[in-house]
């Protein structure tokens, strides 16, 4: 949207919410300092606010100070008198006021066009003339979320920003605006609303935050029915959050993308834990009666990814509680109280749909939907979440895999739709979300709680060869023996197993005899390995569960092949070919690792095997999962 492509757009809020940051710090240091910090902070960032907003819609470059207020109060971001005419009044009020000229022109002077120019110059993107005219609300928005990373102490007399451990433990990310985007668009596709006008739509967000999704969906509304914009928001959008202030700067997002109305119309935004049980279940149905009950409700977002012990009797009526996560909670939640035939789109961290732990979820959703469709994605070399963070580091992107859920309320499930797992570079993040490789899966291929991440019509043959065998690798380990494999923990682009003590972080499995560990080794170290484990898990590190329930070939193809199998298993222990495809990772101490990539010939050999064994239909390029590029392809 803007003109903007997803890269520079990155680099605009990053830039934006920088300028925010400083210009707060500027305005905070010249109160007095018998003025408490919170106070002095609370009052710092809402002008702030205020001033961003007034700047993205009019050169305030050469305004003097006088006229400020005045014009503020003529947009409606500050009431004209102590009577509240807007809901997001009770936010900004009190903030300009009780500020100086002098500090309001140094909160200016961070926020200028030069300025802005200067930070984005430093950003490894095509330059952007004129960036003011780009920023959207919920840039704006992200301003806010941004600072309540941060608290402000006085040291040495000087207020300063100090993180806040406690809000990254919240869950709470900042959702880029071309996922926003491709959300709402997955969402708002025709097909879905045969039937439907555009006006009758109701969209509802449970953990809303600043509005990145409803202020996007507002938009395509608003263009598809012609509604005006501040009739959608009040007649089409529904939000809750547990925070009461960030539905006050969404209300102030809402009203700046209204182009600053006199007269306010309702914004449907209330504070409420949409997770407090039957309690929440009562209030948003309520809520949601209040409007036309022939609307199509479509339930969008991305709520906390949050860890939470199984014992934490908050969560105890959920039937997806096993799951130990707010995300799953939220799904469950949505699906209860929503009719049936509802649309939702959420974004959820993948182990939703691999974790084993996730099981009472995947479970809940194929029971309780009628159509599933699932895109996943990777978060290396790309970050999808590279707008700002939270935390204390130096990399102002958040490393956490992600899948989109999209689903349909209502019984028996018909259509289950996966996408491939997509890896990208940076520089491809402006082409994502414009072709996403997705096929429809048999139910033999999501029934048994899998859900594997494939988009070809290949991929899914394979992968019905492989779980049309009897046994797995379970039938050949033991508890103890003497043939071992040690396979690292941490995996990215190559996967190993070896008869060798790592001395590092490392899975140690013990098999049956030298047949069965030659099986493996062969199996393990193969391309089609990698492949299955990136459709499977996917994380950070190869888990034994992964190992141990993929399925072996036939005993037959086995014994036809053993000589063979046998051969390459002795060649991989070779020392000719450890030596080659040693490598040593110096990271929190040197990190031995063999990376039998190095040799592709044997890996040839070894996927040459691998077909035969599992007898698949026709020769795949497991390799080319590999790579780190949206345009995969073999080595």
């Amino acid at each position: 949207m803007g003109g903007l492509q997803q890269t520079q757009r990155s680099a605009l809020r990053r830039s934006l919410q920088q300028m925010f940051v400083e210009g707060t710090l500027e305005i905070a240091n010249h109160f007095t300092p018998n003025i408490e910090s919170e106070v002095a902070f609370k009052r710092s960032w809402k002008t702030m606010l205020c001033l961003i907003a007034l700047q993205s819609k009019r050169n305030l470059d050469s305004i003097d100070s006088g006229e400020i207020l005045s014009i503020m109060k003529e947009k409606r971001i500050v009431p004209l008198s102590r009577k509240h005419t807007h809901k997001h009044h009770s936010l900004t009020r009190g903030s300009v006021k009780c500020i100086s000229n002098k500090a309001l022109m140094l909160g200016l002077k961070e926020i200028s066009s030069n300025r802005f120019e200067a930070i984005l110059a430093k950003e490894r993107v095509e330059s952007i003339k004129n960036p003011w005219q780009y920023v959207l609300p919920e840039d704006i928005g992200s301003c806010y979320e941004i600072m309540m990373e941060f608290t402000l102490k006085r040291i040495n007399g000087v207020l300063v920003l100090h993180h806040r451990k406690d809000r990254r433990k919240s869950g709470i990310v900042h959702t880029p605006h071309d996922l926003a985007s491709h959300m709402c668009e997955m969402s708002l596709k025709k097909s879905e609303l045969l039937g439907k006008n555009f006006d009758t739509i109701l969209a509802i967000d449970m953990a809303h935050g600043a509005g990145a999704f409803t202020l996007e969906m507002a938009r395509r509304i608003s263009k598809a029915s012609k509604m005006k914009i501040e009739d959608v928001f009040s007649k089409c959008i529904l939000g809750f959050d547990v925070d009461s202030e960030v539905l006050n700067v969404a209300s102030f997002c809402f009203h700046i993308e209204s182009n600053f109305p006199k007269e306010y119309k309702t914004h449907n935004l209330f504070q409420l834990d949409s997770l407090n049980g039957n309690k929440s279940v009562k209030n948003i149905k309520r809520r949601i009666s209040d409007f036309n009950g022939s609307q199509k409700i479509i339930v969008i977002g991305n709520p906390p990814y949050v860890e939470i012990k199984l014992e934490d009797q908050d969560y105890k009526n959920f039937d997806t509680r096993k799951s130990r996560n707010l995300s799953a909670y939220f799904l469950e939640q949505a699906m209860k109280i929503m009719p049936s035939d509802s649309l939702i789109t959420q974004v959820v961290p993948l182990s939703l749909i691999h974790s084993k732990r996730m099981n009472s979820l995947r479970n809940y959703l194929i029971n309780g939907s009628r159509s599933i469709r699932i895109q996943s994605y990777d978060c290396v070399p790309g970050y999808m979440f590279d707008q700002g963070k939270i935390g204390s580091n130096s990399n102002k992107s958040i490393t956490q895999r992600i899948a989109i859920i999209k689903l349909t309320t209502g019984d028996n499930l018909r259509t289950f739709v996966t996408s491939k797992y997509m890896r990208w570079r940076g520089d491809e993040r402006n082409k994502l979300f414009s072709s996403v490789p997705s096929i429809r899966l048999n139910k033999k291929l999501y029934a048994n709680g899998l859900w594997p991440s494939i988009g070809t019509k290949e991929e899914k043959e394979i992968l019905n060869q492989v779980y049309s065998s009897r046994r797995n690798f379970s039938t050949i380990i033991e508890s103890e023996s003497k043939h071992k494999l040690f396979i690292p923990n941490s995996t990215r682009y190559f996967i190993s197993a070896v008869c060798d003590d790592l001395a590092r972080g490392q899975q140690i499995i013990n098999f049956v005899d030298q047949k069965s560990i030659d099986l493996a080794q062969i199996i393990i170290n193969s391309n089609f390995f990698y492949w299955y484990w990136r459709i499977t898990d996917g994380g950070f590190s190869v888990s034994l569960n992964t190992i141990f329930e993929l399925k072996l070939p036939t005993i037959t193809k086995i014994n036809e092949n053993q000589t063979q199998i046998s051969r390459l298993a002795r060649k991989l222990r070779s020392k000719k070919v450890m030596d080659q495809c040693r490598v040593v990772k110096p990271n929190k101490g040197d990190k031995l690792n063999y990376k039998f990539d190095k040799n592709q010939h044997l890996m040839s050999q070894l996927d040459d095997l691998i077909h035969i064994l599992y007898d698949f239909p026709e020769k795949y390029q497991f390799n080319v999962h590999k790579s780190n590029s949206l345009e995969s392809k073999a080595n």
